[in-house]
């Protein structure tokens, strides 16, 4: 969480984001704009919605102190908060002189000559003029393939295409296409019996009944009913999932259902049952996976104590990838299996340690670690903290209160201990040490409850 947080914080600081607009557009004037006899056109591929905004700002800013007689057009869904306004896909495009039309259409007018997109515009987007693409989001599997795929358009003078990646290794997206690259076959086929089993082991929870799952039903298709009509049901069956679930059987059933709605999507697109119970429970679930709450994600807030001292992009190297004539295998979906879920990866304290010592150039020794687990013990072991903490609180005030405990214990190793206590309490480690152990005490706190 630490290392996703440190890179989200550089991937999105401004001064990240004009280097690489800078060498897109170095790139594009030089050689992009004058490919297809001079109306290539780019897209660039962004890490998020937000990112959109980002770039487009930054990259509108470049091009008219460039003095170039082109813009740029965005593309993504919903709303971005940004500058302190509402910032649409249509209200960026509409400030720079896009009225109307579709994006699409508006990339062919030769006043819009770059695209920058998130998610949308990556599959099903048919532009022959597109010619270079600047990658700064991860790729892999069909996701690479039908991205980079958007440049496969042909026309007249088109003789090239040009990827420019920020992030992905050349290895893996060989790996990517290679499946696709000739013919492909399914290593083994997906069995639509296992669909049979999930059901019955949603319905062993025994959080709705029958009865419920056709009442729902019979309003959701009623013409005559609306929303209000259905979330009573749902919100009984919640109450059920809070009441009667520990933390585990919780992630169980979610992940259960989850499970069963894109195998049944998947299948339902290419066969047909006739299993009025499955598409009932379709339906259901659909809107009880969305009203079921949401785990804490423990998100670790450590920016308050980080600063970008100096920032460089390196040319790593320029390749031209080749595939192998070889049949594609690939393995069908999994879905209600260990394969379809990821487990988030957890950083051992040590290892928090070493990089705490890396960024601040304090050393911590063994027997420190030990003071470190000892602090940890004795706050697991306040019975008035816990009490704070497994009380009905709101989290901020649970917080507040820890971060005092915290204060109180690292100062009784003041005299024993001085160095690990002058470390602890520089004022940017010790946000970051409060945040380790509030989430390890309240993990422990949950796990004994």
């Amino acid at each position: 969480k630490v290392k996703k947080e440190l890179v989200n914080f550089v991937d999105s600081h401004s001064e990240t984001i004009r280097q690489k607009v800078s060498i897109i557009l170095d790139h594009f004037v030089n050689n992009t704009s004058k490919k297809i006899g001079g109306r290539g056109r780019g897209m660039v591929i962004v890490r998020s919605r937000k990112h959109c905004v980002l770039f487009h700002e930054e990259m509108v800013k470049q091009m008219k102190e460039m003095g170039l007689p082109y813009s740029c057009l965005v593309g993504y869904s919903g709303t971005i908060f940004h500058n302190g306004k509402e910032n649409t896909e249509l209200s960026l495009n509409s400030e720079n002189g896009m009225v109307g039309g579709s994006i699409p259409d508006g990339l062919k007018d030769p006043r819009y000559r770059i695209l920058i997109v998130s998610n949308k515009f990556q599959t099903g987007f048919d532009e022959p003029l597109l010619q270079s693409m600047y990658v700064d989001k991860k790729l892999g599997g069909v996701q690479c393939v039908q991205t980079l795929s958007r440049l496969n358009r042909t026309t007249s003078g088109k003789e090239d295409t040009f990827v420019l990646d920020f992030v992905n290794d050349t290895e893996e997206i060989v790996d990517s296409f290679q499946p696709y690259f000739t013919s492909t076959v399914m290593s083994e086929e997906t069995d639509p019996d296992k669909l049979y089993d999930m059901v019955y082991q949603i319905e062993e929870y025994n959080l709705y009944t029958k009865y419920q799952l056709d009442e729902f039903c019979r309003n959701f298709y009623s013409k005559t009913k609306d929303d209000k009509d259905i979330q009573p049901i749902l919100n009984e069956v919640v109450d059920r999932f809070n009441e009667r679930l520990n933390e585990d059987e919780k992630e169980e059933f979610k992940s259960l259902i989850q499970s069963f709605l894109r195998m049944y999507s998947y299948i339902s697109q290419i066969s047909s049952y006739g299993e009025v119970h499955w598409e009932k429970t379709f339906v259901f679930l659909t809107y009880l996976n969305k009203k079921l709450p949401k785990r804490e994600s423990g998100r670790i807030n450590i920016l308050d104590s980080v600063d970008l001292d100096s920032f460089r992009i390196q040319k790593i190297g320029e390749h031209k990838l080749d595939l192998e004539d070889e049949v594609g295998d690939l393995p069908p979906p999994h879905y209600g299996d260990s394969k379809g879920r990821t487990e988030e990866e957890k950083e051992l304290l040590s290892q928090i340690i070493e990089k705490i010592n890396s960024v601040f150039g304090s050393e911590l020794k063994e027997d420190d670690k030990v003071t470190i687990q000892r602090v940890e013990n004795e706050l697991l072991s306040n019975s008035e903290l816990t009490k704070v903490l497994m009380g009905d609180n709101s989290e901020d005030v649970k917080l507040d209160y820890f971060k005092r405990k915290v204060k109180d214990n690292v100062i009784d190793i003041y005299s024993e201990k001085f160095d690990l206590y002058k470390m602890l309490m520089n004022e940017k480690v010790f946000p970051q040490f409060v945040s380790y152990l509030y989430q390890s005490v309240k993990e422990q706190h949950r796990k004994n409850s």
